[in-house]
């Protein structure tokens, strides 16, 4: 069996740098020459793309940094709404987290506008946390440009991203296998649909918020290094997704069956005798290659700011961040949880035997939900500290 990994590609010419275009996104956007511009392009559809409050929450404090050294930051999202309410829910996301951080929704349906982005950004930024992101064409297109690029370590992006060279992968975190199988079970039987089913895997998978500040501020308070890892990046996508050489290694792959093929005996599969139908997995077990790490018991748990139950109030009041809260520790047992959180640190396992009455599959995604949205730490591995 022959199973080359071929990735997709891009034409990289068509992203040969275009000063007037750079100017005209900028002027778009009020943006001056000295301000730093994060490009998020792609799908407006937090449960199958990317959640937009980890990006919005790392570039206020990207931004906050930045200010203090005179420069404006600019987050731009460039993408396809599926309808108005969510384009509605991103605005007021942006205006919930952000402050010194300008944020812009344009509309990625208009090709003049996208090909502007591409030309006026300085850092391409993605936190993909969902499980149907096996590739990621963005990231490649971001390089074709020129752009250094932020990205979540997951999957596919680990491939096409090099860490410290074209960009910085922020590590992820997702439960451990066995803790998605009522997850599993709720598509099975119907009680939830696929985007559903993919966002309430996307609510229990976190990205280092802190990381991806820390990587956005590196890029954006030094242009050498942003000038060096948009350089390497370009010639990346030149030497590895350029189409002329992804198309090469198709014709390859053909002559090399077409010899395969002319050099065995004929043969027939062995048909089965009845259809299968195959059970619907635990998707943390079978996904549990996409993220960094996956978390246990040893790790250990910090409240990010004093109360906890504000944090989580702020959070709750947007739509985008409650799509899963149905699935998570009952109301009753919710505020117990954060007063224990709200007292130090502490072990995940020291959380689970202090609220045994709470199913332990739930209270561990209620952990990771608190992470992602950065209201806790979570430490204990050499990629969580």
């Amino acid at each position: 069996m022959q199973l080359p990994v071929i990735p997709l590609g891009v034409d990289t010419p068509a992203y040969t740098a275009d000063p007037p275009a750079r100017t005209r996104l900028r002027a778009r956007i009020g943006a001056s020459k000295d301000d730093i511009v994060l490009l998020t392009l792609g799908r407006l559809t937090p449960a199958t793309k990317a959640h937009p409050v980890p990006m919005l929450i790392a570039a206020e404090r990207a931004a906050a940094a930045c200010a203090g050294r005179g420069i404006g930051l600019h987050h731009v999202f460039v993408g396809q709404q599926t309808s108005s309410a969510m384009l509605e829910a991103y605005r007021t996301a942006a205006a919930t987290f952000t402050d010194k951080a300008r944020v812009h929704m344009l509309d990625g349906q208009d090709a003049a506008i996208v090909h502007e982005a591409w030309h006026g950004a300085d850092v391409f930024f993605t936190l993909s946390d969902n499980l149907q992101e096996t590739f990621g064409l963005a990231p490649i297109e971001a390089m074709a440009a020129g752009l250094p690029c932020v990205v979540s370590d997951w999957n596919g992006y680990r491939d096409t991203v090099v860490e410290g060279e074209t960009g910085f992968r922020i590590p992820t975190l997702m439960p451990a296998p066995g803790d998605g199988r009522d997850l599993a079970g709720r598509y099975r039987d119907g009680e939830d649909d696929y985007s559903m089913f993919h966002a309430r895997a996307c609510m229990a998978t976190a990205c280092n918020v802190e990381r991806a500040a820390a990587a956005l501020q590196e890029l954006a308070l030094n242009p050498d290094l942003r000038h060096r890892m948009g350089a390497a990046a370009r010639h990346r996508a030149r030497t590895v997704y350029d189409w002329r050489l992804i198309v090469g290694a198709y014709q390859d792959l053909w002559a090399d069956l077409a010899e395969i093929r002319a050099a065995s005996p004929a043969w027939r599969p062995v048909e089965s005798a009845s259809a299968v139908t195959p059970d619907i997995p635990d998707p943390f077990q079978v996904f549990q290659g996409h993220p960094t790490a996956t978390l246990h018991g040893g790790m250990t748990v910090r409240p990010r700011q004093r109360d906890v139950l504000r944090s989580v109030a702020r959070l709750t009041a947007n739509t985008l961040n409650t799509v899963a809260v149905d699935r998570s520790v009952p109301r009753a047992q919710f505020n117990a949880v954060l007063e224990t959180i709200a007292g130090g640190a502490i072990t995940v396992n020291e959380i689970e035997q202090a609220h045994g009455d709470c199913d332990g599959p739930t209270l561990r995604r209620f952990l990771l939900w608190l992470y992602k949205f950065d209201v806790i730490t979570i430490g204990g591995d050499r990629d969580h500290p």
